[in-house]
Order: structure tokens, then C-alpha cells, then sequence
């Protein structure tokens, strides 16, 4: 009896064995399934971030190229603006500089004229004088 309770109790462990492997199969299946689905889960969140990245650095790189554009076109103003003030100055100064010249020059030819008469005055002083000295000779 005890021979017949044991062919059954290996007949059980067979079945339970089966039944085991049937699960480890099933569980395998399982995990290779929940594996592609979180690999393509993974390689989809994975994409749209590099995409979100991708587009958060083209929107940031647009503002950069914007605010230098800005920034430079802003400094080219300026340049004209001081290129201008300084062409007006030298033109002033330009200006000045020849009305000053004009002025020395004036001045310098009224000091020449006036020496000339003086010297021409004094000449004729000193040919008179001279004259009335040879007459009483």
C-alpha cells in the first residue's frame, strides 16, 4: 500500500513539476513581453526628450541669434550716431581753425603794412632830413 501511495505521490510531482514548468514558461513569456514594452517605452520617452531637448536648444539658440542681432544692429547705431557727432566737431573745429588763420593772417598783414609805412615814413623822413642837409652843404 505504501508502494501505491508513493507511484502516486510521483504521479502528483510530475504533474507539479509540469505545471511548474508551464509557469516558468508562462512568467518567462511575461518578462520577455514587460522587457520589448518597457525597452519601447524607454526608447519613446528617451526620443521625445532628445526632440524636447533638440527644440528647447533651437528656441534658445534663435533667442541668442536674435539678441545678438539686436545688440549689434544697437552698437552700428550708436557708431553712426558718435561717427556723426565727430564729423561735426572736426567740421566745427575745421572751422575755427580757419577763421583763426584768417584772423592771423589779417592781423599779420595790417603789422607788416603798418611797418612798411613806418619804415616808408621814416625814409622819407630821413630823405628829407638828408635833402635839406646836402641843400645847406
Amino acid at each position: 500500500m505504501q508502494l501505491q501511495n508513493y507511484r502516486t505521490s510521483i504521479k502528483e510531482v510530475g504533474e507539479l513539476l509540469k505545471e511548474a514548468y508551464q509557469t516558468l514558461k508562462d512568467a518567462k513569456k511575461t518578462v520577455e513581453r514587460f522587457s520589448e514594452e518597457a525597452e519601447s517605452t524607454l526608447a519613446k520617452v528617451l526620443g521625445e526628450t532628445i526632440m524636447h531637448g533638440e527644440q528647447r536648444l533651437k528656441k534658445k539658440t534663435q533667442i541668442g541669434e536674435q539678441r545678438i542681432k539686436s545688440q549689434t544692429h544697437a552698437g552700428q547705431q550708436r557708431l553712426k550716431s558718435k561717427t556723426k557727432l565727430g564729423e561735426q566737431c572736426l567740421k566745427i573745429n575745421l572751422h575755427c581753425g580757419e577763421e583763426r588763420i584768417e584772423i592771423k593772417t589779417h592781423l599779420g598783414e595790417e603789422c607788416i603794412e603798418s611797418k612798411v609805412r613806418t619804415r616808408v615814413c621814416s625814409a622819407h623822413r630821413l630823405s628829407t632830413t638828408f635833402g635839406r642837409t646836402l641843400q645847406q652843404f
